[in-house]
């Protein structure tokens, strides 16, 4: 079979719905898989792109991408599956920093739009999330983070990025409450405090 009714056939394979997980794990598995025996002259069939897409199909599409990319930035021979897990914790964790990233850019942008130290948050905000809330107080609390320096924010953001990554690596989320929901809590159990001294 002739090269250019091999890439034909494989990249058949990985066409059709765009619908699953699963159909796109075979379009990423096949894109590469094509490029890398493009690369290392190597014939790439259905029975291949379906090994590989059983031995990756636990990965996650979006890191799978960056490790294939990483994979073919690095590599000198035709890669195995191994070979791409290898790549996963680093393009994960740079994910994930990506992410920190973003998150403290939406915090100070919702500081300067929405808080002010003396009048505090205005009636239009949008309420910030759980995370969000724990992850100001965990650097210093909105008051500092409206008022600190250039030097002491460059501080804070490290704390928010480690604070950050550990909540989502500790899996805390759900554990974790918004100033509102904080708040009614205390309001119920004062209520309920009350309720006990009245009766």
């Amino acid at each position: 079979m002739d090269e250019d009714c091999t890439e034909k056939n494989s990249l058949s394979i990985i066409s059709g719905s765009q619908g699953s997980s699963l159909e796109r794990h075979k379009r990423i598995i096949g894109k590469w898989l094509v490029k890398f025996g493009t690369n290392f002259d190597r014939t790439i069939d259905g029975l291949l792109i379906a090994n590989w897409v059983e031995a990756l199909a636990d990965i996650d599409a979006d890191l799978l991408e960056g490790a294939m990319l990483e994979t073919e930035r690095t590599t000198k021979f035709f890669p195995q599956p191994g070979t791409i897990r290898e790549h996963i914790s680093g393009t994960a964790e740079h994910a994930l920093d990506l992410k920190a990233t973003v998150a403290w850019d939406n915090l100070l942008r919702w500081i300067d739009m929405f808080y002010h130290v003396d009048a505090g948050t205005a009636k239009n905000a949008p309420p910030l999330s759980a995370r969000q809330c724990h992850l100001s107080r965990a650097c210093g609390g909105l008051p500092y983070l409206a008022t600190c320096s250039d030097e002491q924010r460059m501080w804070a953001r490290k704390t928010f990025i480690e604070n950050y990554k550990l909540v989502i690596h500790l899996k805390l989320e759900e554990n974790l409450l918004s100033d509102a929901e904080a708040k009614n809590i205390l309001a119920g159990l004062l209520e309920d405090r009350k309720k006990l001294k009245s009766a």
